[in-house]
C-alpha cells in the first residue's frame, strides 16, 4: 500500500486550499519510507506539515484481518492519538480530485462522525449489521474511507472504545466499518458523495468522465483489483488515471515495486473478470456509445 499512499497524499495536496497537516499512521513503515513519501509531497511546491505516528498492532491480532492485516482499526484510535478537535481520516485506496479544505469545517450538527451514504441500510452487504439492528435497521449504511471525526466529543465520550466493544463482541464481517455504522446508527452526519465517490459503483459514473479531466470528486477504489495490483492496470477502469498520478512520485522515480504475487483463485479471478467487463463498458459509455444497465441517463448527486 505504500504507492498507494503516495498517490493518495500528493493527489490531496495538489487540490487542497491551503496548508494541510498529514499523520501517517503506521505499525511498518521504516524512516526510509516516510522520508521518501516527504519526497514526493514537497515536490508539489505547497506548504504542508507532516508527521509519523506508530501504532501498535498487536491488540487488535484477536480481531477479523483485512487483507492480512489489522491496520483497518488504527482510525478508531485517531482522537486519542492526536491533540487536534477536528480530523479527517482518509484511507489510502483513493485518488482525490477535489479541494478537501472544506472538510475543516463540515457542519457535523448534534453528530461526532460524519460518513458519505453508500446504500439503503436494507439493501447493504453488511446483512450481519443489519440482522444485528433488527428494526432499528432504517436509514443509511455508510462507508468509512472517509471520515470527518469530532475528536474532542470521541475523546469525552469514549466512541472508539464503543467501537473497540462492539468488534471484540461481534466480530463484524466489514471490521471497524460495521461498528461505526452500528455505533453511530442515525447519529452520522452525511458527508457530499463528490467526498468519497466509489469507482465501481455506476450510478457514480456520470460524476467520472472525461475520464482524465475529473475535476471535484475523491476517487475511492473500493474493490479488488485495484488499480495497482499485478496486471491491473490494463483491466481497472481508472488503472490509467492512477498509474499518471504515480509516476510522479518519489516511490515510482525511485522503482519501488508496487504490487506483490497474485494469488489466483476464484475470487480474484471474478474480481479482474469485473473489473475489465467494467474498462470495456465505461469507455465506450465515456465515447458516448452505450448507456451501461445502472448508470444514469442524467447526472445525480
Amino acid at each position: 500500500m505504500l504507492a498507494a499512499l503516495h498517490v493518495a497524499a500528493k493527489s490531496v495536496l495538489e487540490h487542497f486550499n491551503g496548508e494541510p497537516s498529514f499523520t501517517v499512521l503506521s505499525d511498518e513503515l521504516a524512516e526510509a519510507d516516510m522520508g521518501l513519501l516527504h519526497k514526493t509531497l514537497a515536490a508539489r511546491g505547497k506548504k504542508f506539515q507532516f508527521n509519523l505516528l506508530r501504532v501498535d498492532s498487536k491488540p487488535f491480532q484477536h480481531f477479523p484481518s483485512l487483507a492480512g492485516r489489522h491496520s483497518t482499526y488504527f482510525r478508531l484510535l485517531i482522537p486519542d492519538l492526536i491533540p487536534d478537535d477536528r480530523c479527517l481520516y482518509l484511507d489510502c485506496d483513493i485518488l482525490c480530485r477535489a479541494d478537501l479544505s472544506p472538510l475543516e469545517k463540515w457542519n457535523l450538527g448534534d453528530c461526532a462522525l460524519a460518513l458519505a451514504p453508500e446504500a439503503p441500510i436494507q439493501k447493504s452487504l453488511d446483512k450481519k449489521l443489519v440482522a444485528e439492528l433488527g428494526t432499528e435497521a432504517t436509514g443509511f449504511y455508510h462507508n468509512a474511507g472517509v471520515c470527518v471525526m469530532d475528536c474532542a466529543r470521541w475523546r469525552k465520550e469514549k466512541l472508539g472504545r464503543k467501537c473497540l466493544d462492539y468488534i471484540a463482541k461481534n466480530t463484524p464481517d466489514y471490521h471497524d466499518q460495521s461498528a461505526l455504522n452500528f455505533v453511530f446508527h442515525n447519529q452520522i452526519a452525511e458527508l457530499d458523495l463528490s467526498f468519497n465517490r466509489q469507482t465501481n459503483v455506476r450510478t457514480n459514473w456520470p460524476h467520472l468522465r472525461p475520464l482524465m479531466e475529473i475535476q471535484g470528486q475523491l476517487l475511492h477504489f473500493i474493490d479488488f483489483p485495484k488499480p495497482w495490483s499485478r496486471y491491473a492496470r490494463w483491466v481497472h477502469p481508472f488503472g490509467k488515471m492512477w498509474w499518471q498520478a504515480y509516476r510522479q512520485t518519489a516511490h515510482f522515480q525511485r522503482g519501488g515495486e508496487v504490487s506483490s504475487s497474485l494469488d489466483w483463485n476464484e475470487k480474484t479471478k471474478a474480481g479482474y473478470k469485473k473489473a475489465l467487463k467494467d474498462k470495456i463498458l465505461f469507455t465506450m459509455y465515456s465515447a458516448g456509445l452505450v448507456l451501461p444497465k445502472g448508470v444514469p441517463a442524467t447526472r445525480s448527486s
